[in-house]
């Protein structure tokens, strides 16, 4: 039987590094879900449990994406999560010493709440800051609602926090 490898390293291997800048869309997914080995279940059990804990079950799928730059003091990494009506980005980073979980926030994606379809795209640029423009819709057939649209950003902190603000 082989051995399962749960190291902090092992899981590194899973997100190759890219070069910024970087969009966040829709068709994003399809991309990475091409190129990137898809995380195992001891690997979904073992690092993504902590960062979503109840709202893992057999339907919801995780997509490794890619990391962002090197850091000196934290890895910054993104993945997908599909669920029921519930596609999202995710941004999480640790520490580089204690590898530790030191942040976790949603960038992007497409959500459907209260009979509303909500899609959000993120660019990541080059100085860490990550742009979101987010709009809502009642459907497939229905008109963009152009006045529905918000954008914000998020910057990691040298710490590996994330802050987020209205632009």
């Amino acid at each position: 039987m082989p051995t399962i490898d749960l190291s902090f390293d092992h899981f590194l291997t899973y997100f190759p590094e890219v070069e910024l800048p970087v969009i966040l869309s829709e068709e994003s997914p399809h991309t990475f879900d091409r190129h990137n080995t898809p995380f195992p279940a001891h690997i979904i059990e073992a690092f993504l449990v902590q960062i979503d804990p109840g709202n893992i079950d057999e339907f919801t799928e995780y997509v490794p994406c890619f990391r962002l730059p090197d850091q000196a003091d934290f890895h910054a990494l993104i993945y997908w999560k599909a669920g029921l009506l519930d596609y999202q980005f995710h941004l999480v980073t640790y520490d580089k010493k204690t590898l530790k979980l030191i942040d976790h926030s949603t960038l992007a994606g497409v959500q459907s709440v209260n009979n509303k379809l909500s899609r959000s795209v993120a660019t990541i640029d080059e100085d860490l800051i990550i742009h979101v423009v987010k709009g809502e819709s009642t459907g497939e057939e229905s008109p963009y609602d152009a006045s529905s649209t918000i954008s914000y950003h998020y910057e990691l902190l040298p710490g590996g926090q994330i802050i987020s603000s209205l632009s």
